[in-house]
């Protein structure tokens, strides 16, 4: 399969996303599957302190403008996985271009897997989503950082 990179303007950021190839729906597909683009300024991480995101995997970034984008192909429903903790900031949800909110993912505790959309969003008919996560730069007072971070995309 060939894929391509389209390069979009979202909310005033330069953004990848797929314009071909894009990932059928059926499962949740976390941060290292190779359907997610990431911009500068995102790194990978796994071990102990991260068992709890799905397969122990994050993408993290602090880096304000850092974009995430992945593309569900004819899907009915999608949702996206990220976490909340002590050392979080604020990020902006796109879909297909549009703004969707600003996410605060600040807790004083470490919660994973928390819901973007609280059980997923559902669209009919099926078609393709894009779903793009922009890194604010910016936290609530109570944050000790700004950090941002993807665990998964669902799409069915």
């Amino acid at each position: 399969m060939v894929r391509s990179l389209k390069a979009v303007m979202v909310a005033g950021v330069l953004s990848t996303t797929l314009s071909a190839g894009a990932t059928p729906a059926g499962d949740k597909f976390d941060s290292t599957h190779p359907g997610w683009i990431f911009s500068h300024g995102w790194e990978a991480v796994s071990g102990p302190a991260y068992s709890d995101a799905l397969h122990g995997t994050l993408h993290l970034t602090q880096t304000a403008g850092a974009v995430a984008t992945f593309t569900c192909e004819n899907t009915y429903v999608f949702d996206f996985a990220y976490s909340k903790a002590a050392n979080r900031g604020k990020f902006e949800l796109f879909v297909n271009g549009n703004s969707w909110g600003v996410y605060d993912a600040y807790s004083p505790t470490t919660v994973r897997q928390n819901f973007a959309l609280f059980g997923g969003h559902y669209v009919t008919p099926a078609q393709n989503i894009t779903v793009t996560i922009k890194a604010l730069g910016t936290k609530n007072p109570a944050s000790s950082g700004t950090w941002v971070d993807v665990d998964y995309v669902e799409c069915y």
